[in-house]
């Protein structure tokens, strides 16, 4: 499964697939998912989902980017949907995040945990 997180945080910019990813490894699709969440205990699409989020929150903390900016950077085209899954993922909506860091800029950065990789 290492080959499938390496493709996924080399692709983290783009739309992913579990089929872009099957194809990278010459792997079918079914079998590669059901190798993942038995190797790695969650589903490979709230994998990849997870580690886009959590590069959201990496963006939130390292630049100025707006929002918008970041899950369009991350390849989630419809803002709802981002921020129900950033707020399943991180417990907060994304402008809640950001507020938060922006009000604590100078105390230790929030960290999301990445339990993952």
């Amino acid at each position: 499964m290492r080959l499938a997180i390496h493709f996924v945080s080399q692709n983290i910019y783009t739309k992913i697939t579990l089929a872009d990813i099957a194809m990278s490894l010459s792997m079918n699709a079914t079998y590669l998912s059901t190798l993942f969440k038995k190797e790695v205990g969650i589903t490979l699409s709230s994998y990849v989902q997870n580690q886009k989020i959590f590069e959201a929150c990496a963006l939130m903390t390292q630049t100025d980017l707006t929002i918008t900016e970041i899950y369009y950077r991350l390849g989630f085209y419809d803002q709802s949907y981002f921020s129900k899954v950033f707020k399943k993922v991180v417990g907060t909506s994304p402008k809640q995040y950001k507020r938060t860091i922006q009000s604590h800029a100078a105390s230790p950065l929030l960290k999301i945990e990445n339990t993952h990789t």
